[in-house]
């Protein structure tokens, strides 16, 4: 039995080291705020690059000479810089479709034109006349004379129409735009890890730095949202697929993907939630502990059994250990 066990595992190994060699396993150890560069040094950091910083930050960068530093941080600028690309040519789409609005009439000016051509159908003498009224442009206001000497103020400033770039106007302003990019993402990179290490408990501490961090870490934050989501199994993955099946079935085969999603969280939150008829038989051990916090359960414990005594030696205990606490405190009055 021993043989296959051995066999087992040596198989793990082979698909585990297979699995640190992707780049999305290295950027997930990246975006781990307690380990960002640090898995790359062999031995601690040396400050030739990082000067200024304290220690703990200087373990964040790792071993910035090694090549598994520099494969990482190209996996990671890479990543980065596509979110930067993409949110800088939205954005500059965005201002090329509001200014294309902003040259459109506008509903005061449809109103204006409205008003000048029904006042010239009223002003003419004959009806033939009224008639190709409707049909001609309306008259422009007639301006005050130009005094001599003076030059005419014109109300808005001419706009010289935009000419049509050439292609290579256009490659060498988007050769200067991702030249930004990069520079960009790069100080951003860098600012990640001059934070220094921070302390992550489990992965809901890992999830909550990002939200609180995603305005300091724009472009990180965007790859983390993408990346930590990312499951190691395809078992739970499988399981939605599964459950789905009982959820769309032939007499409800017509829901839309966004009930069909409610659904399934809903039908997952409750299955949570379901009822458990051992739960209480489990035993804690901080409902045992004498000199520990006296928990809800242990009093309760001890209330059914009828051990008065036991239980005001408990208490005796924890306001004796507060109070020795308090008088070794630094900050009692």
């Amino acid at each position: 039995m021993s043989h296959f066990i051995d066999v087992g595992l040596a198989k793990l190994e082979e698909y585990l080291s297979k699995t640190r060699d992707t780049r999305i396993y290295c950027i997930s150890r990246v975006l781990n705020p307690a380990i960002k560069m640090s898995w790359t040094a062999g031995q601690a950091p040396s400050s030739e690059l990082e000067e200024g910083l304290s220690p703990p930050d200087l373990r964040a960068f790792g071993d910035s000479e090694s090549s598994e530093f520099e494969e990482a941080k190209k996996w990671m600028l890479e990543a980065m810089l596509r979110y930067q690309t993409h949110e800088r040519r939205t954005a500059a789409a965005e201002r090329r479709s509001v200014g294309a609005v902003s040259l459109r009439r506008t509903s005061s000016e449809s109103a204006a034109t409205s008003l000048a051509r029904g006042f010239s159908f009223f002003s003419q003498p004959t009806p033939l006349a009224r008639t190709m009224s409707l049909f001609a442009a309306p008259t422009p206001p007639i301006s005050e004379p130009t005094p001599p000497g003076s030059e005419a103020q014109s109300p808005l400033p001419s706009t010289p129409s935009p000419r049509n770039r050439t292609a290579d106007e256009v490659r060498e302003q988007e050769d200067r735009s991702l030249a930004e990019d990069r520079l960009i993402v790069d100080r951003e990179f860098r600012r990640y890890l001059e934070g220094g290490l921070h302390s992550i408990d489990n992965y809901l501490d890992q999830l909550y730095f990002w939200e609180r961090n995603q305005h300091i870490y724009p472009n990180m934050f965007r790859v983390a949202m993408d990346v930590l989501p990312a499951q190691a199994s395809a078992v739970s993955c499988e399981r939605t697929f599964s459950s789905s099946k009982e959820t769309c079935t032939l007499r409800r085969n017509r829901l839309s993907p966004e009930t069909l999603e409610a659904l399934q969280v809903l039908k997952y939150s409750i299955k949570q939630r379901r009822l458990n008829f051992v739960d209480h038989l489990l035993a804690n051990e901080e409902d045992y502990r004498i000199d520990g916090v006296l928990t809800d359960f242990a009093i309760q414990e001890l209330v059914d059994a009828n051990k008065d005594e036991e239980l005001a030696e408990l208490f005796e205990g924890v306001a004796e250990k507060d109070a020795s606490e308090w008088h070794r405190s630094p900050f009692q009055l």
